[in-house]
């Protein structure tokens, strides 16, 4: 009797980049005890990631004047959700938050601009174009502005014309 081995397949691994001091922006020193900041997130983040990864931070904390504290309020914006959250402990390395508040975005906010076939959307803090038949990224390529993915999307798609 011979028995079957199914192959065990590798968890799928993610690389994290940290987050940069250029999303992060102090929205209201209003006293000496805390701070509220507005923090725009790379959309390959995700508010579990900042749970299990706090050191994600880790440049933030490193700069003297963007550095966060514990209690200090963090608005977490990505393009389709918000997240508000509280921190709970901070050091020079890491950061951790309370139980985080997340909000999902109006549906308008997530596609600016469709047609019959194609829609624009985002992706990694910049715009591509997708086939709404089966959800396909039609293009590698992406662009900083959702008015410049949709001239692309009508330049490039668009039947050729003899």
């Amino acid at each position: 009797m011979t028995t079957k081995v199914e192959p065990k397949l590798a968890p799928a691994f993610r690389e994290l980049l940290p987050i940069k001091t250029t999303a992060v922006t102090l929205d209201a020193n209003a006293n000496h005890r805390t701070r509220s900041f507005v923090v725009d997130m790379d959309d390959a983040l995700t508010p579990q990631d900042l749970n299990d990864n706090p050191s994600l931070w880790r440049n933030v904390q490193k700069s003297r004047d963007k550095a966060l504290n514990a209690l200090d309020s963090v608005m977490l914006v990505w393009h389709d959700r918000v997240a508000f959250a509280v921190v709970d402990y901070a050091d020079t390395d890491e950061v951790q938050f309370l139980k985080m508040d997340i909000k999902t975005r109006r549906e308008r906010d997530r596609e600016p601009w469709q047609n019959a076939t194609y829609s624009v959307r985002a992706i990694n803090s910049q715009w591509s174009y997708y086939r709404k038949a089966g959800n396909i990224r039609m293009t590698s390529a992406s662009w900083p502005t959702w008015e410049a993915a949709r001239d692309a999307c009508t330049r490039e798609q668009a039947p050729a014309r003899v």
